[in-house]
């Protein structure tokens, strides 16, 4: 079947998921019996572009810093460079990869870049599974919008 432009048309939205991350449990105490869940989605056109540009950019440390030091001052920069053990302003690409593939992708919680770098550090292989997740999401496109979304958006506009 050759493709019809016109489905484009359609209410689309990011494909989302939950990942558990049991690794986390003993930060909760020995009672937890909970999964602990994550939601992350693909990435869609600029944030891919966005993620993609932060491997090739040896200034993604100093721009990550200059950003938290607007929001929290020189402390959180200085505290995220001290979590990624950033002391030469070097970062190895794969890393930062993963620290925006994490950043743009999380849904639920939201992740900003303190907790991501402290995920990175401590719990590489949530940030890894995370962010492979992200990947294959961002692999599959977005979805067509789910009727529950469309009904409860039209009863919304009512």
């Amino acid at each position: 079947m050759i493709f019809d432009p016109d489905k484009l048309k359609q209410m689309l939205e990011p494909r989302i998921v939950e990942v558990e991350c049991n690794e986390l449990k003993e930060l909760y105490g020995p009672t937890i019996t909970e999964n602990i869940i994550f939601k992350v989605q693909g990435l869609q056109g600029n944030d891919v572009a966005m993620v993609s540009g932060v491997r090739d950019s040896p200034k993604f440390v100093e721009m990550l810093s200059e950003a938290l030091a607007t929001k929290n001052g020189k402390q959180g920069a200085d505290a995220v460079r001290s979590l990624l053990g950033i002391f030469d302003d070097k970062l190895h690409p794969e890393l930062r990869y993963r620290v925006e593939l994490l950043v743009r992708g999380a849904v639920e919680p939201k992740i900003d870049y303190p907790l991501a770098a402290k995920l990175a550090k401590d719990f590489y292989v949530v940030l890894n599974r995370l962010s492979e997740k992200i990947l294959e999401l961002t692999g599959l496109g977005s979805q067509v919008k789910k009727k529950s979304s469309l009904d409860s958006k039209a009863t919304l506009n009512s």
